[in-house]
């Protein structure tokens, strides 16, 4: 079975002319840009800058960055309705494009329809307009993913929208835009990928196609943490490996890392890739306590010679780098619950996830002083 992946993808895009000139080539009359608001970055300026002055731009929309929330977006495809355009640019993180994503085939919806009611199914879709990804950081994976996650504020919970539509149809991977970019910011997303690549390889819906993307990913990143990370921060091909994990964790299946990342979304604000940079060491630690075997691959490809000496470094990274507040003492069991509400993710792990698993890693993350705990 081949893998379900973007339809172009340009693994080098060197400058605004390239993309402009592909972007051409698709005949596309009218683009709405979905772009990061926050994002200070001379490569986007010069992107936006062309898309004007080559493009017919009907609709610029400058997202706020936050996790899409379905009442967010709803409003955006309302607004989206009546225009006369036939492709959506999204260039940002994860959460934008993931909210680009979701319009592109919400948008052919009956308009009292909320996308709240499509949450966590795989709905039939009607229509899709041309979803062109420029990602700007390197981890979400969500410009190779047919998932489009929301959080749905009323009901306090997140989960995608799922549908091989959703996957964007082109990909642009434009090196220069991480320069310059906050390590801080970049982090997150890094361990996120690193994540799916992890997850693809050891989970039981992994394949030998899957697990052939998860190696490569883990490649890239494992040469990435050897070099100290400050040699070269900003790597041409970490865009590549956050590709390559995202295409291997679209055609398997995400984890228990996953599962446990929601609640810390849902009830305390985490930003996704925060929640995953907590969760990841411990679940590691867990596996190891079970068996050394469960991490020996994913171990051996990322070049670390034991599941003790990346937990220390992935802890070291995080107190460097996540500026967190949790609240103190709050009702664990309620997150346990939730997060094997995750059906799918729960069933991909390596092991029979149970819920003294998920008490285990939460007790671990909230007993850490070092995350400056209050009460919120």
């Amino acid at each position: 079975m081949e893998l379900i992946k973007p339809r172009l993808v340009f693994e080098d895009a060197i400058n605004a002319t390239f993309v402009v000139q592909e972007i051409k080539k698709l005949k596309t009359d009218g683009i709405v840009i979905i772009v990061d608001g926050n994002i200070k970055n001379l490569v986007v300026d010069e992107l936006l800058n062309y898309f004007y002055r080559d493009l017919k731009v009907c609709y610029l929309l400058k997202y706020p960055g936050m996790e899409p929330t379905t009442t967010y977006l709803d409003r955006v495809v309302i607004e989206l309705k009546d225009l006369n355009f036939e492709a959506i640019v999204a260039i940002g993180g994860g959460s934008t494009l993931d909210f680009a994503k979701a319009i592109s085939v919400l948008i052919f919806q009956k308009k009292e329809v909320s996308s709240a009611d499509f949450q966590g199914t795989n709905f039939s879709a009607s229509g899709k307009k041309i979803c062109i990804c420029i990602p700007t950081t390197a981890g979400s994976g969500a410009e190779a993913t047919k998932s489009a996650v929301l959080f749905n504020p009323s009901l306090r919970i997140k989960r995608g929208i799922n549908n091989p539509l959703v996957l964007p149809d082109v990909v642009f991977l434009v090196p220069g835009i991480l320069e310059n970019l906050p390590f801080k910011i970049l982090y997150p997303s890094l361990i996120d990928g690193l994540t799916h690549a992890f997850e693809s390889l050891i989970g039981v819906s992994a394949t030998h196609k899957t697990k052939d993307f998860a190696a490569d990913a883990l490649r890239i990143y494992g040469s990435y943490f050897s070099s100290g990370l400050k040699e070269n921060p900003y790597p041409r091909n970490l865009l590549k490996a956050s590709f390559l994990a995202g295409v291997a964790i679209c055609n398997s299946e995400t984890g228990p890392i996953h599962a446990l990342s929601y609640p810390l979304t849902e009830n305390f604000g985490i930003p996704h890739g925060s929640a995953i940079a907590l969760i990841l060491p411990r679940v590691i630690e867990l596996y190891s306590e079970i068996s050394d075997s469960l991490i020996a691959d994913f171990l051996n490809y990322i070049n670390f010679q034991s599941g003790k000496s990346l937990i220390y470094a992935i802890d070291s990274l995080n107190d460097e780098n996540l500026d967190l507040k949790l609240e103190s003492n709050p009702n664990l069991e309620i997150l346990a619950y939730r997060s094997l509400e995750l059906k799918g993710a729960i069933r991909n792990s390596p092991i029979p996830w149970k819920f003294e698993h998920s008490m285990q890693i939460y007790k671990e993350i909230f007993k850490n002083d070092k995350l400056g705990v209050v009460k919120l």
